[in-house]
This record gives structure tokens, C-alpha cells and sequence, in this order.
């Protein structure tokens, strides 16, 4: 049952077989001697024979007859074996059938005889002791066939037959090492063997040298026989009865006969893939079209398995290839190289490994009969060994009649000489399917839940983690639990069952492909890894050198981990994580990077404009980098960066806030009371740019509070500035007390300002001093607020103020109806703004341009300027903005149309608590 016993067929086997009709040793000389006589007459050789083999003759005697008639018969003998028993037929198949399971529980059949009958009988072949490295193939079951331990009649130099074979069989070396290997490591099991069988020259000097040095083992070797005939055998077997009489003997193998094992599936279970179809259409072509071999490349857990099992399953493949559809995963079948890849082949048909790689290539090759399709999954564990050697398998293999090879690789192609199809990467699943995928493998669950797709994006249609996040579900989680894990965990949540293999852990799986990358490739993938946005050639080129980089690109973009497109190397978001997991390469490229992004984060405080191209294109990497910063020992650098960080994310939407969030917190924890002030700050004001008023609120009377323990007077101007501002966007109906407030707000902040000769603090208090003014109906106040604007004209120091400047200058045009006053500033800051990708104040000056249409009277214009208006309120999420846009709208619409802009209007002033908005302008 263990497949541990090397099972001995003696004469009595071929009798059983053959109803006595094959002929033992001792009949074969007596038939040799009639084969000499064919007439009758019977030569002195002949007569002296007969005369050894007289009643009393000894063992002795019958090995010296042999002898004699073996060099009296010389070419001939072979013709006499042929004649005796070349025609012998098997005829008890249930015999062979019990045979067969014990050889398929890897068990091994040998035998005395010389005919045909076993090899024939289970499939196989005859393997002599001649051949001395395919028969230690066998016994090791490293290759199949029954071996010929006293040889076979086609090779008539193995048969022994005589005593000068006896001779000969005793001093080969090579035969007896077999032997004694095989006494000493496997069970052996003599079957119809007699007590002279055993103890003849050859197997009892076996057995006599396995009892002399061995027997202290208490290994048991065994010998069948007929109840009764239990003694007189060699000390070294066991003697078991198998019945009564010898037709016992099949029914007791059956019974003895290990279960049948089931045969290995020959594919693995249908994936039901997702998406693909296009490289689905393309493979299936190339399958039905021609028998070269496909490859489907790509990057670790990106699905190419997937894709080559749905081919395997395609009502087109299975019609043409049947049950000859086969799949076999090298990695699991530990194929390291090319000759155990053919080996693993070998197995998966069916068949016997034997010979070097290349011979059981071109073996394998001619082996089928019909179409078959063989996919090879996981290439890469056998060619990244040794690439040439595996090409050139491959190359044997294809140049089979019958033969379909699909080849799937993670990384660089292998360089088949033979011709072939190759399949471009295959890539990462678009949002629909990766929502598809992940819904099916829940079970439809959270299908509605509004987060999914935030969920969606950290996975990055990167199937394999799609799968493994599936597996952290159950019925009491929800996708914001699952987002809450993957912040702390990340890739390490990423597993499923025992996790110990490429299939069920990310992490391993990028390992397989990290750990094959040069020293450079390392330190290369890890810089990737930190940057959501991806790393710029350029910069990279900055850190490790010019060639360097190029060459550790090539070899990430080849091992599939990153992209390159336009010059920027990128790497899927789940990657990224499960790298972010291995061994820092040189903590020196690392701070570098951290460096070069703090720096231009802080620069960012200065807009747009004052950044190059290049460092545009960086923007989206900063808030990853600040999050990675946060616990670094230079509070300074992070705090400036952090500054700039903020005002490009109030001014153009881009980026997140959480970076800030959590540098405040740990700030906080710091006891650092100035730096925690700023970014208190810094919240505040990027939550009145989002309309959400009292969050804004809070944020900033807290900054006001700490930065008066700190004894900033420059950051209590800007709180109180802020405030101001915050009521001045509560809208354009303020009441008296309001008005009073922010008046007094924007007069002390300005007062500081000056105080301090903070020039664009002054500017920007005025500024919003003018806006104040302009919210009352009064003549009085509009004058003055005019008066101010006069006075600030040529003081903006950058061209973010001087477009500010402009919408005030537009407002009071509007004010006193100067409609071409009006369009004339607002075109010339919608322009200014443009270049900061502020789209709250592009909207802005739709907005102006569309109230003055409609005093003109200019509908159409009007309905043009707001839609265009609300466009840009959209991109920073302007609610409240975009409420007084649609209530604007409907005040020139009718009917169903000004319906929907209320609705809106209301709808989007309740999503941030606005009822005041709702009470002033809808209700009543």
C-alpha cells in the first residue's frame, strides 16, 4: 500500500498465466534438446545431455546440460527462445489487474522469467539488469517497466540460462549492486517462485548476503506459496500461504491489491472568469489554428492562470481536444528545471519518466495519438533556473503531430526558437469587472454599500487581492471595516485559508518575484512602492544614476512589478503594499525621496505657477509622502511641507486631507502647541472651502485659542480673518449682529496685519473688508468698499491676489450695473485662476458674469455662465456654491426644469447642514 515492495515473478506466474503452457527453466532444457533433434537423430552432445539429466541429476547437472546446449545452439538459441516463447498469451487478465494496482501505489514488478507476458500484461516494458542505469530508473521509480532480473528473450546477453551466465550475472558489479539496493530498501515479494528459485547463484547469494549483514534490521522479506509447503525456504523471506492450491493465488494478489488510487484530475476547477474576453477570442484562435505554443504573460496574481484554465474549458477546445485537456501548475509539482519539468509532464499523461530532459521530450512528443492540450502554468519556476535548457524542451515538444502547448509566465518571456504565439500582458481588471469579481467571490454582498468603491480603488483591479479581500468577509463586516483593516494591515490581510502559498498570500507571491531582482532591481521596487502616483524616471536617475535606474527599470518592467508610460515607472497599488513588506534595500534612496518630496510640498505654499512641469506631475505623491513623514525628527521640514501641502489641496481639490488630520494629531501628542495651531488652521480653512461651515469653525477658534497661548499675533490675525470670512460665506442676507462680527473680525485682523507690515495678510483683510461692504444695501458702504479697491490696485504680490483683487473690482461694477466692467475683470481673473487650477473661483467668475447677463436681460447668456459656473464647483466639491447656482437658474427657468434646480439646490444644502440656506432662499 505504501508502494515500498519489489514484487518477484517467478516461473510459476507464467504457468498460472499461460495454463501451464510457458515452460520453466528445467523444461526449457528439455525442449532445447528436442529443438537440436528435429529429425530424430540426436548427436553426441545431444546424447551426453540427456544422460546429466537422468533421474538423480543435481542442480549441478542441469547448469552443466544448459551450459552445453547453450554453446552447441549459439545464434540459434535466439531462435529457440523465440519459438518457446514469443507465443504464449496471457489468460488471466484479473491476475495482471492485481499486478497493475500494486505497481499503480508505486510499487515495482520484476521478474525470473525471460517471455513477455508482465511487460505486455500491465502496458509497460522490458528492463534487463544489462541496462543498468534505466533499470535502477526503475527500482527507484523514477522510470517504469518490469525488470528482467535473469533477463529477456530479445536480448539474448541477458538471459541466464546456464552456468557461465550464472558467472557472469555474479561478477557485474552493477547487477549485484541493483540487487542488493533493492533487498536492502525495498519489501521483497516472491511470487510462484520456487525453494530452487531461491536459492539459486544469482537470488539465493541475494538473500544469503541481505540475511548475513542485514537481518539485525528486522526488515521482512516474504515468498507466496501453497498451505502446507511452509518450510525449507531461505531464512532471509517469510513464507506466506495464498491457498490451497495455485488458482488461489490471483484471488489472494486481489485481495492483498492496494485500492485503486484515483487519478489526478486532469484539469483544475473552471475559474468562470471575469472580463478577458478579447484575450480569451485571441488564445482559443490560436489553439484551433495551429499547434505553436502560446504564451500568457504577466504580472504575480494578475490572472493568467485563470485565463489559460477558461481556455482549457471552451466549447470550441473541448470539442477539438476532448478528455486530452490537460493542467499542470510547475510550481507545485516542484519542476526547478528542465528535466523535471518533462518529468512532471511525463506523469501528468500518464506516463513513466525515463532518460535525460531531451529524450523524454522527443518521447512525450510522440506519444499522443489525438489532439492534446497541455498548459504548463508557472513557466517560471523551471525556465528562471535555466533558461536555455527549458526553451529547448519546449522546442522538442512543440514539433509533436498532436501536441498544444499554452505556457503561462509571470515576468520576461521565454526566447522560443521555435515559432509561437505570444499574448500581450495580461493587465488588471477595469472597475465594472473588478466590482463583478469581487461581489461574485461575497456572494453579492455590499453591493450597494457606498464605500465598495473605495474599496475597489485600494485593490486596483489587481484580481488576486480581489480574492483574498473576498476572504476576509463574513456576514457581520462591512467594506468600511474591511478599509479600516486594510489602513493598519494593508497586504498582510491579504491571505486566505493556511496562507502558505502564492495562491492564498499576497505577500508571498510578490516575494517569489521580488526575491529574483538584482541588488539595484530591489532598491528600485521599493521607491516605486512608496509612491501611489508612481516614481519619475528622472528622479530615480536623481537617486540611483543614470544607468543604473534605466537598467533596474528594465528588469522591474520585465519581472511584470511596474509600468512605465511617459517616462514614469508605476506598480498597482496592492503590489506596492506587499513590497512595502520587504526589507528596506538602502535607508539612504529612501531618504532621499522623503526629502525631495517634504521640499517640494513646501513649495507648493506659493501656487502653481511657481512650479516646474516636472513638479507638477509630483502633486499627487504628497500626500503618501507627508503620511510617511509624519514620524520623522525634523518637525520644521514637515510642518512647511505640510503648509504647502494644505493651500494646494484648498486651492485646486487635489490630494486628501487625512495626511493633515493625522499630523495634527501627533503634533498634538508632541505638546507642540504652534505647529498644532497651524494646522488647525489649515483644516479650518479647507473646510470652509468645502462649505462645511461649523466643522471650519471649530477648526479655527481652536487654532485662534492656541496660537493666543503661543503668543502668535500673526496666526490670531489669520483666525480672525477666517472667521470673518466664515460668516461672510454664510450668505449674502447677514444679519445686523453678523455684519458687526465679521466687520470687527476683519478690522482687527487687518490692524495686526499692518502691525506686523504682513503686507498680504493687509491685502487679502481689505479684500475681504470690500466683499463685507458689498453684502448691504447701501450706498455708503459700496463707496467705501470702492475707495478700498483703489487703494489695493498694484499691491498683490502674486497673481492668485491680483485675480482676488479683480472679482472685487467686478462685484462693484455689478453693484453700480457696469455690465462691460464686470465680463472685463472677470475674464481677466478667470484667466489668473486658470493657472492655480482654483476651480472654486473659475466658477466664481461664471457666476458674476451670469448674474450681470441676467440683469441685462441676457437669458441665454446667463443659463451659459451658471451651467459653466456649476461645472467648476463640482471639481471641489462647492455644495453650497452649487446651491445658489441652482437658485439662480431656476430663477429663469419654468415649470418641470426650475423644479429640479430647487430640489437640487435643497438636496445639496442638507447633505452639509445648511438649513439656514434652505429656510432664506426655498421655503416660503
Amino acid at each position: 500500500a505504501n508502494g515500498q515492495a519489489l514484487i518477484i515473478c517467478g516461473a510459476g506466474v507464467s504457468a498460472a498465466l499461460t495454463g501451464n503452457k510457458a515452460p520453466g527453466w528445467g523444461q526449457l532444457i528439455k525442449n532445447a534438446l528436442e529443438f537440436a533433434t528435429p529429425n530424430g537423430a540426436a548427436p553426441a552432445w545431444v546424447r551426453s545431455c540427456r544422460e546429466l539429466l537422468a533421474a538423480d541429476a543435481t542442480t549441478k547437472d542441469w547448469l552443466a546440460a544448459a551450459t552445453r546446449i547453450k554453446e552447441e545452439l549459439g545464434a540459434s538459441f535466439y531462435a529457440f527462445l523465440g519459438q518457446q516463447l514469443k507465443p504464449l498469451v496471457c489468460q488471466d487478465e484479473k491476475f495482471i489487474d492485481a499486478l497493475a494496482k500494486m505497481v499503480a501505489a508505486g510499487n515495482v514488478v520484476a521478474t525470473t522469467n525471460y517471455d513477455d507476458l508482465l511487460w505486455k500484461g500491465l502496458g509497460t516494458r522490458p528492463v534487463t539488469w544489462r541496462n543498468s542505469e534505466t533499470a535502477m530508473n526503475v527500482v527507484t521509480g523514477q522510470s517504469e517497466g518490469v525488470l528482467h532480473l535473469h533477463g529477456h528473450r530479445e536480448d539474448v546477453a541477458s538471459v541466464i540460462f546456464s552456468g557461465k551466465d550464472y558467472e557472469n550475472i555474479r561478477s557485474n558489479e552493477a547487477a549485484q549492486f541493483l540487487q542488493q539496493l533493492s533487498a536492502h530498501q525495498c519489501t521483497l515479494v516472491f511470487v510462484g517462485c520456487s525453494q530452487s528459485g531461491l536459492g539459486d547463484e544469482n537470488i539465493g547469494e541475494m538473500l544469503e548476503w541481505f540475511q548475513t549483514h542485514w537481518s539485525g534490521l528486522g526488515k521482512n522479506h516474504f515468498v507466496m506459496h501453497l498451505k502446507g509447503d511452509d518450510s525449507g525456504w531461505p531464512d532471509a523471506v517469510k513464507a506466506i500461504s495464498y491457498g490451497e492450491n495455485h488458482g488461489d493465488l490471483t484471488g489472494f494478489l486481489q485481495n492483498i491489491a492496494p485500492p485503486r488510487k484515483e487519478a489526478e484530475p486532469r484539469l483544475e476547477v473552471r475559474p468562470n472568469m471575469i472580463g478577458r474576453q478579447e484575450e480569451l477570442a485571441e488564445v482559443v484562435g490560436w489553439v484551433l489554428a495551429d499547434r505553436h505554443p502560446i504564451i500568457i504573460p504577466g504580472g504575480p496574481g494578475m490572472g493568467k492562470s485563470a485565463l489559460a484554465l477558461e481556455v482549457a474549458y471552451h466549447a470550441d477546445v473541448v470539442a477539438r481536444f476532448g478528455k486530452e485537456r490537460y493542467f499542470l501548475r510547475l510550481d507545485k509539482a516542484g519542476a526547478s528545471d528542465a528535466q523535471s519539468m518533462v518529468n512532471a509532464i511525463a506523469l501528468k499523461l500518464g506516463m513513466k519518466p525515463s532518460g535525460g530532459a531531451e529524450q523524454m521530450a522527443d518521447i512525450i512528443a510522440r506519444s499522443p495519438t489525438v489532439p492534446t492540450l497541455v498548459v504548463l502554468d508557472n513557466l517560471e519556476t523551471s525556465w528562471d533556473n535555466n533558461s536555455e535548457a527549458v526553451e529547448t524542451v519546449i522546442a522538442r515538444l512543440a514539433a509533436s503531430e498532436q501536441l498544444n502547448l499554452i505556457l503561462t509566465i509571470r515576468g520576461a518571456r521565454p526566447n522560443l526558437t521555435c515559432a509561437h504565439n505570444p499574448l500581450k500582458d495580461v493587465e488588471k481588471l477595469g472597475a465594472a469587472e473588478a466590482k463583478e469579481l469581487f461581489l461574485r467571490c461575497t456572494g453579492g454582498q455590499f453591493g450597494n454599500d457606498q464605500q465598495l468603491p473605495d474599496l475597489m480603488g485600494v485593490l486596483d483591479g489587481h484580481p488576486l487581492s480581489i480574492i483574498l479581500m473576498a476572504a476576509q468577509v463574513d456576514t457581520k463586516h462591512s467594506v468600511a471595516e474591511l478599509l479600516k483593516r486594510w489602513k493598519t494591515e494593508a497586504a498582510k490581510m491579504l491571505t486566505k485559508g493556511n496562507g502558505d502559498d502564492r495562491l492564498n498570500n499576497l505577500i508571498i507571491s510578490v516575494t517569489l518575484s521580488f526575491e529574483k531582482l538584482s541588488p539595484e532591481g530591489k532598491r528600485l521596487a521599493r521607491l516605486v512602492a512608496r509612491l501611489p502616483a508612481g516614481l519619475a524616471l528622472w528622479m530615480a536617475q536623481e537617486i540611483l544614476g543614470d544607468q543604473m535606474a534605466k537598467t533596474a527599470s528594465l528588469e522591474l518592467a520585465k519581472a511584470r512589478l511596474i509600468s512605465e508610460k511617459e517616462n514614469r515607472l508605476t506598480m498597482l497599488a496592492p503590489l506596492r503594499e506587499a513590497l512595502m513588506e520587504m526589507p528596506v534595500q538602502l535607508a539612504a534612496d529612501e531618504e532621499v525621496l522623503r526629502n525631495t518630496f517634504l521640499n517640494l510640498a513646501a513649495k507648493c505654499e506659493s501656487g502653481l505657477p511657481n512650479l516646474s512641469e516636472f513638479e507638477k506631475a509630483e502633486i499627487d505623491n504628497l500626500a503618501t509622502v507627508i503620511d510617511w513623514a509624519i514620524f520623522g525628527k525634523d518637525t520644521e521640514q514637515l510642518l512647511k511641507a505640510i503648509w504647502g501641502y494644505s493651500t494646494l489641496h484648498g486651492m485646486t481639490g487635489r490630494g486628501s486631507r487625512e495626511p493633515i488630520v493625522r499630523a495634527a494629531k501627533w503634533y498634538e501628542q508632541q505638546e507642540l502647541t504652534f505647529e498644532t495651531a497651524q494646522l488647525q488652521f489649515c483644516l479650518g480653512t479647507i473646510s470652509n472651502l468645502r462649505s462645511e461651515i461649523l466643522e471650519s469653525k471649530s477648526h479655527i477658534e481652536r487654532a485662534l485659542k492656541l496660537f493666543s497661548v503661543d503668543g502668535n499675533e500673526d496666526g490670531q490675525a489669520k483666525c480672525l480673518h477666517q472667521l470673518g470670512m466664515l460668516t461672510l460665506n454664510s450668505g449674502p442676507l447677514l444679519k445686523r449682529e453678523e455684519f458687526e462680527a465679521a466687520l470687527s473680525n476683519f478690522s482687527q485682523a487687518a490692524e495686526i496685519f499692518s502691525k506686523l507690515k504682513n503686507d498680504n495678510g493687509l491685502f487679502l483683510s481689505l479684500l475681504a473688508l470690500i466683499e463685507l461692504l458689498l453684502q448691504i444695501d447701501d450706498p455708503n458702504a459700496t463707496k467705501k468698499a470702492k475707495e478700498i479697491a483703489k487703494d489695493l490696485i498694484g499691491l498683490a504680490d502674486n497673481q492668485h491676489s491680483e485675480a482676488n483683487l479683480l472679482m472685487s473690482m467686478a462685484e462693484i461694477a455689478l453693484k453700480e450695473s457696469r455690465f462691460s466692467a464686470v465680463h472685463l475683470h472677470a475674464d481677466k481673473a478667470e484667466q489668473l485662476y486658470l493657472n492655480y487650477e482654483d476651480w472654486m473661483s473659475v466658477g466664481n467668475c461664471y457666476q458674476i458674469k451670469g448674474d450681470a447677463a441676467k440683469k441685462e436681460n441676457k437669458i441665454e447668456k446667463a443659463r451659459e455662465f451658471w451651467l459653466n459656473a456649476l461645472k467648476n464647483y463640482e471639481k471641489k466639491f462647492q455644495f453650497r456654491l452649487m446651491g445658489r447656482t441652482h437658485v439662480r437658474l431656476a430663477s429663469i427657468e419654468t415649470d418641470l426644469k426650475k423644479k429640479h434646480h430647487l430640489v437640487e439646490a435643497r438636496r445639496l444644502w442638507l447633505s452639509i447642514g445648511r438649513e439656514d440656506l434652505v429656510a432664506q432662499y426655498l421655503e416660503g
